[in-house]
C-alpha cells in the first residue's frame, strides 16, 4: 500500500505544533492521519529518532488504554519511517472545551465531570500520564441516548507509578 498516494488525497483537518492531522479513507474507514512535523532545527538523524520514539510511545499508550477499557480512537496503520499513525476518525465527537460552553446547567456538568474523573482515574491507575489533559484532548460523543467520552492526543504521554507524576499531570493541565 502506498501511503503517500492516499495521502494525496487526504483533507488537511488541523496544523499543531508537533503534529499536522489529516482526514482521509483507510481501507475504506474514514479515518484521522497523524503525522509529525520535522523539525528543521535539530539534526535530521536526530530529529528522526525523537519522532519515531515518541509515535511509537502515543501507539503503545493508544492499546494500552484500549486493555484498560478507556475510550480512545483505534489504531489502524503506522509508519515509523513517516512517523504517521492512522486511527480511527471519531466524526461526531464534540472537543469537551466546546461542549462545556453548550452545556445546559449544572446537572450536565456534574455528569460529565464525573465522566472525566473516572477516566483520568483509570489512566493513572493503570500507570499512564497524559502529558497534556486539556479540556482539547478528550471528545464528546453522544451515541443511542447514551454519552461516551474519548480521551485523544496522547503525543506527550508516558508511563509512570509517581504520585507526584499523576498529581503534576492533573494540576498542569486540566484546571
Amino acid at each position: 500500500m502506498m501511503i503517500s498516494n492516499i495521502r494525496k488525497e487526504a483533507t488537511l483537518f488541523h496544523q499543531g505544533a508537533e503534529a499536522t492531522l489529516y482526514i482521509a479513507d483507510f481501507l475504506g474507514r474514514p479515518s484521522l492521519w497523524k503525522q509529525r512535523v520535522v523539525k528543521k532545527y535539530r539534526h535530521e538523524c536526530l530529529d528522526q529518532r525523537i519522532r519515531t520514539r515518541r509515535l511509537l510511545q502515543e501507539v503503545r499508550t493508544l492499546l494500552r488504554c484500549r486493555k484498560l477499557q478507556i475510550r480512545v480512537p483505534a489504531v489502524y496503520f503506522v509508519d515509523p519511517e513517516e512517523s504517521i499513525l492512522i486511527m480511527q476518525y471519531i466524526s461526531d465527537g464534540i472537543v469537551l472545551k466546546n461542549y462545556l460552553n453548550q452545556s445546559n446547567g449544572s446537572q450536565e456538568l456534574s455528569f460529565i465531570a464525573t465522566k472525566v474523573g473516572k477516566a483520568v482515574a483509570k489512566l493513572h491507575n493503570g500507570s499512564i500520564i497524559h502529558g497534556d489533559l486539556t479540556t482539547s484532548n478528550f471528545l464528546v460523543v453522544t451515541r443511542n441516548n447514551e454519552t461516551l467520552l474519548y480521551l485523544i492526543d496522547f503525543g506527550l504521554s508516558f508511563y509512570s507509578n509517581t504520585e507526584e507524576d499523576k498529581a503534576v499531570d492533573l494540576c498542569c493541565s486540566i484546571l
